[in-house]
């Protein structure tokens, strides 16, 4: 039987904070390679970051983009600088037996916040719907891209969604949608079509969803 090693990544991750909120425990981080179009590929694996930051990953081969779980707000991953440019979109080629050195990943606290509340015609929350903040630009429409994320309202109808890459947006409120919906490409342009255009850049945007159509917060 024919054993396929896999490709070996190793790196460092780095913290490039404001200073205003106490840094990630870095053994709580996991390095992750998953398929750059979503899709499942030959596995995947998860590796431990260490005390020192320092990472070592043996990862399946294929197209995949370099990520880092557990990381909690506000922080986020802003950068994997390699070979002096940066790929955190970038699919790498992997291959059984390569090896990658100097891997860097950029972790920041200046993360995007898009919060409001989402309100039926009369005013009352609503808390039924799923927020869904989709970008514009349909080349990320992939099942795990971080430039989608899904959330659900408070009791109170508020919502957040926190760490999105700066860029523009499609924020809509959709009924009877869960996280494993979005792993089915046809769901994205029915998104798209319910959504209100957002400019999301790394500050807080408040933007009020309603029934009747979507509004920013004054």
């Amino acid at each position: 039987m024919f054993f396929n090693p896999g490709a070996n990544l190793f790196g460092q991750v780095e913290i490039a904070g404001s200073g205003t909120h106490p840094p990630p425990v870095l053994t709580d981080l996991w390095i992750s390679a998953p398929m750059a179009d979503g899709s499942m590929g030959s596995g995947l694996t998860r590796s431990q970051v260490l005390g020192n930051g320092s990472f070592s990953l043996v990862s399946p081969e294929g197209h995949r983009v370099i990520r880092l779980e557990g990381l909690p707000n506000p922080w986020s991953l802003e950068a994997v600088l390699y070979q002096g440019r940066d790929v955190i979109d970038v699919p790498l080629d992997l291959r059984s037996g390569q090896e990658r050195h100097r891997i860097r990943l950029v972790l920041t606290d200046r993360a995007s916040r898009l919060v409001g509340v989402v309100q039926d015609e009369h005013g009352n929350a609503v808390t039924v719907r799923a927020i869904v903040a989709l970008p514009v630009n349909s080349a990320y429409w992939r099942p795990g891209d971080r430039h989608i994320q899904l959330t659900y309202p408070d009791s109170s109808g508020r919502y957040e969604i926190v760490g999105l890459p700066a860029g523009v947006y499609l924020v809509a409120a959709v009924a009877g949608m869960s996280a494993g919906d979005l792993y089915d490409l046809a769901i994205f342009p029915e998104i798209a079509a319910a959504g209100t255009e957002a400019l999301l850049e790394t500050t807080t945007l408040d933007l009020v969803l309603t029934l009747e159509g979507n509004r920013l917060a004054n």
